[in-house]
């Protein structure tokens, strides 16, 4: 069957999700909300529009991708023809952008993969980031290289001139490169190409999302949020108790009217009645306020725990005991950042090698490198006087100058070789402004 699901990745098909739907953002995690026991319609609905989501999942992802990339990538051993063809290596995105769109997959699902395709409407290859939860089977050879890729994806079918109506289709690669698009479980179109394998690859940190213990406790916070709000609302709802409403008296032989008199007692949220004349309700503490002050407590331990187990293995900020547990969430932190770039640099360089080979029918000798310091340094003033001084005094070379300043993130150039020149060039024509014919003083 065409839509048969590989083992492994049903195995974590609802981790990804999980992930996913607090990542998307409030329209996609409210469903994570649950209906209470006894809870009206109209109530869960309202206290689901009223929810919000403190999105942890999406700042992480975005601090790693921030440190991984706030530096741009190193090419070497790239023609300038194929750098040039960087500038739109994915429709209109350069290699730059894509490696950073990229990134921020990775770091969410701890996989992602790059198809390199053809359009119809082009003789130019272009890479494609396929998200993890697109990928519904595939095989490998004893190398770990694709040769059969299953790919779900949509395409609209239009049913007049201006509406249409979007279906899904499966696309299935073989380790020649063919591909065979399927639509209702029917071959639709196959494509035979020019090359002979399979131009799909991966970027693959961990089978569990390494971000999915963070996206349980961001759901809890979620719900316990939504059940704050409604806590709040509840306090502020009237709730009305009735005894004794009924219509109609109980007269006794001598005439009395031993009918109960009318009692309402206010409370929060609906109103009960009773007719029965022993039944009492008194005003004690309402679980409004009792319910508002432990949720508030729990809201507050998943924050910290979100903030201890996650937000450390991207931030600088120590909040470890001692020295140890300092220097090892240090070393967990960087592990975790450097493999992420390993993956990232290992499946664009041979995704670059397939867009060649499809384009030129040469492989590429070039490779990507991609920025593996993730510590900002802080560098004073006092620590650029120094080095000014000690090479107006002879002791410091303009070369070492230059290198230590921009290694410190100090100035930004893209060669130290080139700014010398530039220096000298300058100097040059500096000396040569400031000097004059001097006035001929002869007697």
């Amino acid at each position: 069957m065409i839509d048969f699901i590989h083992p492994s990745i049903k195995a974590h098909e609802h981790q990804v999700k999980l992930v996913n739907q607090i990542n998307n953002g409030i329209d996609s995690a409210k469903e994570l909300i649950y209906k209470k026991t006894h809870e009206y319609n109209e109530v869960f609905e309202q206290r689901i529009k009223n929810s919000i989501l403190v999105n942890f999942v999406k700042k992480i992802v975005q601090i790693q991708n921030g440190l991984i990339n706030r530096k741009d990538p190193v090419y070497k051993g790239f023609s300038a023809s194929q750098e040039k063809d960087f500038e739109n290596i994915s429709g209109n995105n350069n290699l730059i952008q894509f490696i950073s769109d990229f990134t921020k997959s990775v770091a969410l699902n701890s996989k992602a993969y790059i198809l390199v395709d053809i359009p119809e409407d082009s003789k130019t290859p272009e890479l494609n980031i396929i998200e993890r939860s697109r990928l519904i089977n595939y095989k490998k050879n004893s190398n770990g290289v694709f040769t059969l890729a299953v790919i779900i994806e949509a395409y609209s079918e239009y049913i007049d001139e201006f509406s249409f109506e979007t279906k899904m289709q499966y696309r299935v690669i073989d380790e020649t490169g063919n591909v065979r698009i399927y639509r209702d479980e029917k071959l639709y179109e196959t494509i035979i190409t020019s090359y002979n394998f399979c131009p799909f690859f991966e970027a693959d940190v961990s089978d569990v999302p390494i971000l999915y213990d963070i996206a349980k406790i961001n759901a809890l916070h979620l719900i316990f949020n939504s059940n704050q709000n409604d806590y709040v609302l509840e306090s502020l709802d009237p709730f009305l108790f009735g005894k004794a409403l009924g219509v109609g008296s109980n007269q006794t032989l001598d005439g009395e009217d031993e009918t109960p008199k009318p009692v309402i007692t206010a409370g929060v949220r609906n109103m009960s009645t009773s007719e029965n004349e022993s039944s009492d309700i008194k005003w004690i503490e309402l679980n409004s306020s009792g319910n508002y002050e432990i949720s508030s407590k729990h809201i507050l331990k998943l924050e910290d725990e979100i903030a201890n187990g996650a937000i450390k293995l991207v931030s600088n900020d120590g909040t470890s005991n001692s020295a140890t547990e300092a220097n090892f969430d240090n070393v967990e932190k960087g592990s975790l950042l450097v493999q992420i770039v390993l993956e990232v640099e290992n499946a664009i360089n041979d995704s670059l090698n397939a867009y060649f080979l499809m384009k030129n029918n040469t492989k590429s000798n070039g490779i990507v490198s991609i920025n593996r310091d993730f510590t900002i340094q802080e560098v004073s003033d006092a620590f650029i006087t120094g080095l000014n001084s000690l090479q107006v005094a002879g002791n410091l070379s303009k070369e070492t100058l230059i290198k230590t300043l921009q290694d410190k993130e100090v100035i930004d150039i893209i060669s130290v070789d080139d700014e010398l020149k530039k220096i000298s060039k300058e100097s040059v024509e500096y000396a040569e402004s400031m000097t004059v014919d001097s006035p001929d003083v002869r007697a």
